[in-house]
């Protein structure tokens, strides 16, 4: 199984906010940018009960696609995205929310117990 870790997300957001291409490197300001939003927006995502990503520095394969598209369309509005892009990446944050609550759900399903006989 793939993992990733949050350099890795920024860099993905960057990408599907159009700051950075394949081979590229974006600039330290929008790196910045990204990079200090993270930790606001997992908390909120947490506390909203869709992933818990706090738990672990590393974010696993099956959960980096949904949130990248959850951050970057958080981020439109700094990076200045036409209204049509943002529409496009807010559809898609939309799917990807569903896609992680849903990934919680079966983590949590995969969880035992242990039985306590008194």
């Amino acid at each position: 199984m793939a993992v990733y870790n949050r350099e890795d997300l920024v860099q993905r957001v960057l990408a599907r906010l159009g700051e950075v291409g394949f081979g590229q490197t974006a600039e330290p300001e929008a790196r910045a940018r990204v990079s200090d939003a993270l930790d606001g927006i997992l908390d909120e995502m947490e506390l909203d009960r869709v992933y818990d990503f706090a738990s672990s520095s590393e974010i696993p394969g099956a959960a980096m696609d949904p949130l990248s598209a959850i951050v970057a369309s958080r981020l439109a509005d700094d990076f200045a995205l036409s209204s049509e892009e943002a529409t496009l990446l807010a559809a898609r944050a939309q799917g990807a929310e569903m896609r992680l609550r849903r990934y919680r759900a079966l983590s949590s399903s995969r969880t035992y117990t242990r039985g306590h006989y008194f």
